[in-house]
């Protein structure tokens, strides 16, 4: 019995070490250059809407991957200067939601800079790939740049980011970055298992059939 039991342990070991990291999660600073997210976000370009609407769109500039904004006032992305979103009627805006067209799409960081009309908090609502919530709140100055970054680690990825002020209205949000972007299927490569996870595969396996030969 005793040697029975000891390459089945053996075996549930070398499976909990394939087990995803217990430690994965979103990253968030208050800061310009926190991360640095490879594509932007254009608002004015072939297959997007840029308002004015409860929901407008842009395109980021490498994948040319698709996200809704989505606010509660009618928006528009001025199509002179800095790549932005802001209301229509110009007398601020308290949410943004930030959302792929694509519901499969995910991505892994985020940088936006609020341009906000005075001093306020602005809480930052993140949803993860698994319907996990993070929130975070920071303070944002009525003298502009007012940069924030989302990273996520160990595995994680981002579905949606929403944007919410209190006590204090947005004149626009400006240049959204993303990086990281992904069709649904994990971090580029996750689909391709490292040499150290084939080993302990392989290993697992051979215990699975010397257990299987011992009960014979």
């Amino acid at each position: 019995m005793r040697t029975s039991l000891r390459p089945a342990f053996v075996l549930a070991s070398m499976l909990a070490g394939l087990a995803p990291a217990a430690d994965a999660s979103i990253i968030f600073e208050a800061r310009p250059g926190f991360v640095q997210p490879d594509e932007n976000l254009l608002f004015h370009g072939d297959g997007v809407f840029p308002g004015p609407g409860s929901t407008v769109q842009g395109a980021t500039n490498q994948t040319d991957t698709i996200f809704n904004l989505v606010g509660m006032e009618s928006l528009v992305t001025p199509s002179n200067g800095q790549a932005r979103v802001e209301d229509e009627s110009e007398t601020g805006f308290t949410y943004l939601l930030i959302d792929a067209l694509d519901p499969n799409v995910f991505y892994g960081e985020l940088e936006a800079n609020l341009n906000a009309e005075a001093n306020g908090i602005a809480n930052i609502r993140v949803i993860d790939d698994s319907g996990a919530v993070f929130t975070f709140a920071f303070n944002v100055n009525g003298a502009g740049q007012n940069f924030f970054g989302l990273s996520a680690i160990d595995g994680q990825l981002i579905d949606t980011v929403q944007i919410t002020t209190a006590g204090v209205e947005l004149h626009d949000v400006r240049q959204i970055r993303l990086g990281g972007i992904t069709d649904g299927d994990g971090p580029p490569d996750e689909d391709v298992p490292e040499p150290t996870s084939l080993l302990l595969l392989g290993c697992a396996l051979g215990v699975t059939g010397f257990i299987a030969r011992r009960r014979r």
